[in-house]
């Protein structure tokens, strides 16, 4: 799965992170060890071969503030560019 996470939504809701986990929830366990208030803000099916151009795709315009992290004006923008790149991409899991 590809997933968008709001580290800390309070402090900062335009700094987000996105990458790839294959158990989503686990990742975010492993993140509220360091920000206990992290908010799962979507997911989509992906292929771990999509995760650089999927975060190229959903990041263009936003400010990087280290490898998987950037800060938006608009975190509704970057949502709306993940729609998009997911419902051109094939079903991952299909059959």
């Amino acid at each position: 799965m590809f997933y968008l996470l709001l580290p800390e939504p309070q402090c900062d809701p335009r700094r987000f992170k996105v990458g790839f986990a294959t158990d989503v929830e686990e990742r975010i366990r492993h993140f509220k060890t360091i920000a206990p208030h992290v908010e799962l803000v979507r997911k989509w099916p992906c292929k771990a071969l999509w995760e650089k151009t999927a975060i190229d795709c959903v990041t263009d315009g936003c400010e990087r503030l280290h490898t998987e992290v950037f800060r938006s004006e608009a975190i509704e923008k970057v949502i709306d560019r993940a729609d998009r790149f997911f419902a051109l991409m094939p079903r991952p899991f299909s059959d």
